[in-house]
């Protein structure tokens, strides 16, 4: 049997604080940093220093900011959790409309929202639904998911039949 040598090596970059603090830490600077590039604050010769020091100095503050009850690594983990979770199912209805011959940037087109653009919402709308009844704070049983699914299927087996 092989062993599995990434479970400890999370426990322990865990026990180190990589995820309390070095990820929040490294997040916060790229993006103010990204940010401050981009809107060019500074229009000196120093721009790229003085936003690298002001990106450094907020990261430090961002770490340090813990509100009572709330971590920022849990925060982080759930909404890059969520976040993937969601553009897979963006990324799953692509792959199901390309079947029947959308481009992406088709989808949202007035004249394809009647045929195959219209069932990419619904698709879309359906996953982040059952993502929110999954994952959120209103908790299904199992049994119950599967035949609401199921459910939804026939209704619309029921629609594209009745075309």
């Amino acid at each position: 049997m092989v062993s599995d040598i990434f479970t400890p090596l999370v426990g322990n970059l865990n026990n180190l604080g990589f995820y309390k603090f070095v990820l929040p830490w490294l997040f916060t600077l790229a993006v103010v940093y990204g940010v401050l590039l981009k809107v060019k604050v500074f229009g000196t010769d120093q721009q790229k220093s003085l936003t690298a020091v002001i990106a450094i100095v907020a990261a430090f503050f961002v770490v340090n900011y813990t509100p009572a009850g709330f971590a920022l690594d849990g925060f982080f983990t759930q909404v890059f959790g969520v976040g993937i979770l969601i553009l897979t199912g963006i990324f799953v209805v692509l792959l199901v409309m390309g079947l029947v011959g959308l481009k992406g940037e088709d989808i949202f087109k007035a004249e394809n929202l009647k045929t195959g653009g219209g069932m990419a919402v619904v698709l879309l709308v359906a996953f982040i639904i059952f993502l929110f009844f999954t994952i959120g704070g209103i908790h299904i049983a199992s049994d119950q998911l599967s035949l609401i699914a199921v459910m939804i299927f026939m209704i619309v087996a029921l629609v594209f039949i009745a075309k």
